[in-house]
């Protein structure tokens, strides 16, 4: 099959711009007496790994700064849809961290947020002075031999730059003539794959004064990129023997300010993802490097918003798929899954999604009853259903939805309408089907698949367990629609589905019935009457 990603270069380019012409500049003059001198020890603490549970979310308040999936269901066709579920697993803040330079060697005390750099990495620290002004510079590699060791005036401020690409090839040297720190950038011209595992881009600032003696300068690096793994579950489908899915559009090329971490994004490109293992129903991508500016960001490009997407082929058995998930909120130095799970199209009548089952109440949290089909008994209005003290409650609080109470799975689920109720009527008499042992009538959808609406009857106004069951072999189903404010002696109406007994073609009249809201001196249907809510959701 034809690829659709673009082609990489094969090499990375790494160097200091310098926007200004500059004079030359020398490592400053260091005091030679043990009172004076300042020597300072590099110590590698890690890279900053914040759990997802501990991450701050910054002043916007947006849902890109919370722990909160972004959910997609996209069309695969007449049969399939996939669910994708974007997610934050873990990362840092995007600001400069207050790392520590202290006067003895010890475990910096953030050390266990933070995760070892691989023996072989190389890194860089540039040191510049309270002006600006360049002083020394260091390359290091974790577990090579006798860093190097800083040489300052005690007393004095000093800025430690560091940076790392967290790979094992050497990072290019600077030359004896450096830019002010306020004019130093380093440019990156990143392959995607990048050799020796050079793709993942490290910096931090520390800002110290050093004091006579020996000084530790511990580092904790903070991820510029962001990184993706993806998840492909077709466990409904079938075993997925290929995939070829990308990430458009990342960056390639890059400008990162040394004075601030301050990233400007230059080129864009496509990279692959990588699937370890095929033939399986459920595969998982290796974690990709993403280098992409902040979603947020004012016109990072043109299209930035469309053009976040992972895209590609799925092939299931014999059957390919391309699909694409747009719009994906990325932001800088966090980690991220994607799970897609494709599915076959979801039980759709009237224009609308149909929960699995009925909906219950168990006292503590709102479910769908996917065993036997029977629900709890609802008042209309009300959140709570018979069996809880609040039933009969109609205070604000008691008021509302009861299917907004499901959530986790990233839908909106509702209460349906009269005017779905209409539709669902329009449709004409329903086939009974008995499943497990109950009867009710069944929308047919896709093959065997379909919509049952079990006959469960309804519930007198009465909060009690001998509360008998009425019209047992029939179904009665809340809408959410009415035109009267809910109050007694209210003259409006509330709507309701009632579908009636077998007849002779073991089919079921479906009609919407509107009653009385809660007419004065009588409960005839009334709204503190017990019914079933069948939950609906948009696709």
């Amino acid at each position: 099959m034809k690829k659709i990603y673009s082609a990489f270069s094969t090499g990375y380019v790494v160097g200091f711009v310098f926007l200004l012409f500059l004079s030359g500049c020398s490592k400053e003059n260091v005091p030679t007496s043990d009172d004076t001198v300042a020597r300072v020890k590099v110590v590698l603490g890690g890279i900053a790994s914040t759990d997802i549970a501990t991450l701050k979310a910054n002043g916007s308040k947006s849902f890109l700064s919370e722990n909160i999936a972004q959910k997609k269901n996209i069309e695969l066709g007449k049969d399939l849809y996939l669910e994708a579920t974007l997610t934050k697993t873990g990362g840092g803040e995007q600001q400069l961290v207050s790392n520590t330079l202290s006067t003895k060697a010890s475990t910096p005390k953030n050390k266990a947020a933070a995760v070892d750099l691989t023996t072989g990495v190389t890194y860089k620290v540039i040191v510049y002075d309270s002006q600006g002004a360049y002083v020394d510079e260091g390359d290091y590699t974790v577990g090579g031999a006798s860093p190097k060791e800083f040489q300052l005036t005690a007393g004095k401020m000093y800025s430690f730059i560091c940076y790392s690409l967290n790979g094992v090839s050497a990072l290019p040297s600077t030359s004896t003539w450096q830019p002010a720190l306020s004019d130093a950038n380093l440019t990156i011209n990143m392959p995607w794959p990048a050799a020796s595992g050079n793709d993942d881009l490290l910096y931090t600032r520390i800002d110290k004064t050093v004091t006579a003696g020996m000084n530790v300068l511990d580092i904790i690096f903070q991820h510029k990129f962001s990184e993706l793994s993806v998840k492909v579950d077709a466990t409904e489908i079938g075993p997925i023997v290929n995939a070829e899915l990308g990430f458009s559009e990342l960056s390639n090329k890059f400008d990162l300010k040394l004075a601030d971490g301050t990233m400007t994004y230059n080129g864009f490109a496509t990279r692959n993802l990588t699937f370890p293992t095929l033939n399986n129903s459920v595969i998982q991508s290796h974690p990709m490097t993403v280098a992409r500016p902040s979603f947020d960001t004012p016109a990072a490009f043109p299209g930035s918003v469309r053009i976040r997407k992972v895209y590609g082929f799925i092939t299931i058995g014999s059957d390919q798929k391309y699909f694409e998930v747009p719009e994906l909120a990325i932001e800088p130095g966090l980690r991220y899954q994607l799970n897609i799970v494709i599915k076959t199209t979801p039980a759709q009548i009237a224009g609308v999604v149909w929960a699995p089952g009925n909906l219950k109440y168990d006292g503590a949290s709102y479910q769908f009853s996917y065993t036997n089909g029977f629900g709890s008994y609802f008042p209309f209005g009300n959140l709570y259903p018979y069996g809880d003290s609040r039933v009969f409650d109609s205070t604000p609080d008691n008021l509302g939805d009861p299917c907004n109470g499901i959530f986790g799975d990233g839908y909106a689920w509702r209460t349906p309408t009269k005017a779905e109720f209409d539709a669902l009527a329009a449709l004409g008499q329903a086939e009974n089907k008995v499943i497990d042992g109950i009867s009710g009538a069944w929308y047919p959808t896709n093959g065997t698949k379909g919509v049952f609406f079990p006959a469960a009857g309804y519930k007198d106004n009465q909060n009690s367990v001998s509360n008998p069951l009425w019209g047992a072999t029939e179904g009665w189903y809340w809408s959410k629609s009415y035109d009267a404010p809910l109050a007694d002696g209210s003259t409006g109406n509330l709507y309701l589905l009632h579908f009636g007994t077998t007849n002779g073609s073991n089919k079921r009249d479906v009609e919407v019935l509107q009653r009385p809201l809660n007419p004065a001196g009588t409960n005839d249907y009334a709204r503190f009457r017990g019914a079933q809510i069948r939950c609906v959701r948009n696709l």
